[in-house]
């Protein structure tokens, strides 16, 4: 149609985040204490494709999420990824149609022999959000 404008990439991104802290939020155990934090955290284990944004190239990471809010996520990994490390993260891991969302690693702790990787989601970066949606897809997406 004509005068319709396409959604921005951040506001298709938005939505993805949204749906994916609705599905944790419904199969997943919630912050019992709040006072620490302005958002809600759902813990869930489930896993999750990230690819560090590099200018050498993507490579998909296999981790495990350990728990998401609106404002990010925190996941489990063998080795450590540098804090200030921008990501591309594909929230449903198994829908090759689904956007991947930006975020920042913000720390990085040990955890029971792996690392545990705080990342806080980049939405209002556009040059990221642009660089999360762009990254090529994968010779498993075909």
């Amino acid at each position: 149609m004509k005068g319709v404008q396409a959604p921005s990439i951040q506001s298709v991104i938005q939505r993805e985040v949204a749906r994916f802290v609705a599905v944790n939020r419904r199969r997943g155990e919630s912050d019992l204490y709040l006072g620490r934090r302005a958002v809600r955290r759902h813990h869930r284990a489930v896993p999750l494709l990230v690819t560090p944004l590099s200018p050498q190239g993507s490579v998909d990471l296999s981790v495990s999420l350990c728990d998401v809010s609106s404002n990010g996520l925190a996941f489990r990994f063998s080795r450590p990824i540098r804090v200030g490390t921008p990501l591309a993260i594909r929230l449903f891991w198994h829908d090759r149609h689904a956007h991947r969302v930006p975020a920042v690693v913000r720390n990085c702790a040990p955890l029971d022999g792996a690392w545990r990787m705080g990342c806080e989601f980049a939405l209002d970066d556009e040059a990221l959000c642009t660089r999360a949606a762009e990254l090529r897809e994968h010779w498993y997406d075909a």
